[in-house]
C-alpha cells in the first residue's frame, strides 16, 4: 500500500536517493502542471518575502547548490510504494533568481528519473546529464519564478561531496548536524534522510542524523566490500568481468568489462533480481554503453541474489527489456 509524505520547508531539497536513470529532453507539451496550493502558485505573490535572501557560494562544498537560485518555498510530495519498491515525487520550488541567465540549474541526484519540468505553468526542455537539474529557459535578475518537476526512483546509496582541507581555525557545529555522508543498508530510512538534506542558502549540505552506530563508521560500501572479511568473488554466467559480494555489507562490486558500444539512444542498465519481486533497477551504466569497462558497487536488498544487464532506451527503464546480457548470481 503506497505511503505519503509531504514536507514544507524555505529551502532546496537534495535527494539521497537513486534512481533508474538521468538524462534530458522535453516535457511534453500537453502534459498538465501539477495544481499548486496557496500563495506559492499565485503570480507576484509577495507572501514569501521574509524568504529572501542573497545566496553565496559554499566555501567548502562549491560544487553544491548554485547562488545564482534564492529558493523561498518549496513542496515535496512522495509517495513510497512498499511493494515496488519505489518512490515517486512532485516537487515545486518557488524561487527567485538573482542573475540574469540562460538557464536555471538546481541539484538534483544525478540517477533519478525525470519525468516533466514546469516552469510558470508551462512545459520547458531540461538536461540531467550530472548531478545538475538544467531547465534551458531564460530568466532575469530579480525576476521569481515557479518550477514543477516530476521524478521517481528506488532507494539506494548516494555519494557525498568530499570537503577539501577546511580552513585554519575554530570550527563550531551543533552536535547533531554533520556532513551528508552515504546511506546504506537502510532503504526504509531513506526517505527521511532524503528531506533531511536541504541546501541551506547558497548550497552548504547538512543533514540532521541521529543515527549513532557502527554501520557508519564505514563511510561507503565500496569501503565496507574491500574490508570484509566474508567477501566472495562470483564470475558472470554471462559477459565478462568479476564480482566480488560482500553478505555483511549487502554490497557488491562490479567489474564490467567486454560489452559493445551502444547507439547514443542506448544505456546499459543494471537490475538486481528476487524470487517473485519485480527486477529492482541498480542505475544505468554510462561507461559500459560507451564501450568502455566499468567498476561499480551496489547496495542490494535481502533475497536480490542475481545481477543482471540489459539494453534500454536512453535515459533507463522502468522495468528491464529483454534479453539479459550480462548476469550473475551472487553467493549466500
Amino acid at each position: 500500500m503506497p505511503r505519503r509524505r509531504r514536507a514544507l520547508a524555505a529551502g532546496l531539497v537534495l535527494l539521497g536517493l537513486v534512481a533508474a536513470g538521468c538524462g534530458s529532453g522535453s516535457s511534453d507539451p500537453d502534459a498538465p502542471a501539477p495544481p499548486v496550493a496557496g500563495a506559492a502558485g499565485k503570480a507576484g505573490t509577495t507572501a514569501y518575502d521574509a524568504a529572501l535572501s542573497e545566496p553565496q557560494e559554499d566555501s567548502v562544498y562549491p560544487d553544491v547548490g548554485d547562488p545564482s537560485v534564492d529558493a523561498l518555498h518549496y513542496s515535496l510530495d512522495l509517495t513510497w510504494d512498499d511493494a515496488a519498491p519505489r518512490l515517486t515525487a512532485t516537487e515545486t520550488v518557488l524561487f527567485r533568481a538573482t542573475r540574469t541567465a540562460d538557464h536555471v540549474q538546481l541539484d538534483l541526484a544525478r540517477q533519478l528519473f525525470v519525468q516533466h519540468v514546469w516552469l510558470d505553468g508551462k512545459a520547458v526542455a531540461f538536461q540531467h546529464d550530472s548531478k545538475n537539474l538544467v531547465v534551458s529557459v531564460p530568466v532575469e535578475a530579480d525576476s521569481r519564478h515557479l518550477l514543477q518537476l516530476t521524478y521517481s526512483g528506488v532507494p539506494e546509496p548516494v555519494v557525498a561531496p568530499t570537503p577539501p582541507t577546511p580552513p585554519p581555525g575554530p570550527r563550531h557545529a551543533a552536535d547533531n548536524v554533520v556532513p551528508l555522508r552515504r546511506w546504506y543498508r537502510r532503504p526504509a530510512a531513506l526517505v527521511a534522510a532524503a528531506i533531511a538534506a536541504v541546501v541551506i542558502g547558497g548550497g552548504a549540505v547538512v543533514a540532521i542524523n541521529q543515527v549513532n552506530d557502527q554501520d557508519q563508521q564505514i563511510a561507503t560500501p565500496e569501503q565496507c566490500v574491500a574490508q570484509a572479511t566474508d567477501k566472495q568473488s562470483v564470475s558472470p554466467e554471462l559477459g565478462s568481468g568479476s564480482a566480488i559480494y560482500a553478505p555483511s555489507c549487502g554490497a557488491v562490486t562490479l567489474d564490467v568489462t567486454g560489452l559493445p558500444e551502444l547507439p547514443s539512444d542506448q544505456t546499459y542498465q543494471l537490475w538486481a533480481i528476487a524470487d517473485q519481486q519485480p527486477p529492482r533497477s541498480l542505475g544505468v551504466l554510462d561507461e559500459v554503453s560507451t564501450g568502455q569497462p566499468q567498476l561499480v558497487t551496489k547496495a542490494t536488498n535481502t533475497g536480490e541474489t542475481v545481477l543482471a544487464i540489459t539494453a534500454e532506451p536512453a535515459g533507463g527503464s522502468a522495468q528491464p527489456t529483454l534479453p539479459i546480457i550480462w548476469k550473475t548470481t551472487l553467493g549466500t
